[in-house]
């Protein structure tokens, strides 16, 4: 049996676990399917900000499976937790929770992704290509585009590594 049928069939009925599941297959399902439109549009600053969102889905998808109580924590927006009740981790929590126990480069894949998405260093020169590093020329493009092949090889083996480890997770979410 598929592992979603078995989730949806087990027990008396559909569980906040079970919902949680679900959501995360079409935020899963609908970063993915963007980013790859992303890449082939030759769009990296689209493609690094929702690769960081996929990759902190899967770092809280991963916590959730490992820590099935705290979908309680990720049902009530913050400022509506009741008295009491479970309270929300950083996302820093999961990408500890992810290097510690699955994927020990995931906080270094996590920072190069944010470095680019917060506008750091990499987000700034993206725009620019060099055409004579010994005279110190570059050129410019308004438009979103590949800096170089490398680059756009570097997403599609982002995208891979991180999928794997989504079917992963999910897999091992379902069976929670």
């Amino acid at each position: 049996m598929e592992p979603v049928t078995e989730a949806l069939t087990a027990g008396t009925g559909l569980s906040l676990l079970g919902m949680f599941s679900l959501s995360a297959i079409t935020r899963a399902r609908s970063l993915h399917e963007s980013i790859v439109r992303e890449i082939e549009a030759s769009n990296p600053q689209a493609t690094f900000a929702l690769m960081r969102a996929f990759a902190e889905t899967l770092a809280v998808i991963v916590y959730v499976a490992d820590h099935p109580d705290y979908v309680e924590a990720l049902v009530h927006h913050p400022k509506n937790t009741p008295p009491g009740g479970r309270r929300r981790r950083s996302i820093q929590t999961f990408i500890q929770h992810m290097d510690k126990h699955y994927a020990g480069q995931f906080g270094l894949v996590y920072a190069e992704l944010s470095e680019i998405t917060h506008y750091g260093s990499t987000a700034v020169w993206n725009t620019w290509t060099p055409v004579n590093e010994q005279e110190g020329h570059a050129v410019w493009t308004s438009s979103p585009r590949w800096r170089s092949e490398r680059d756009f090889y570097v997403a599609c083996a982002q995208l891979l590594e991180l999928s794997k480890e989504m079917e992963t997770a999910l897999v091992r979410l379902l069976a929670a």
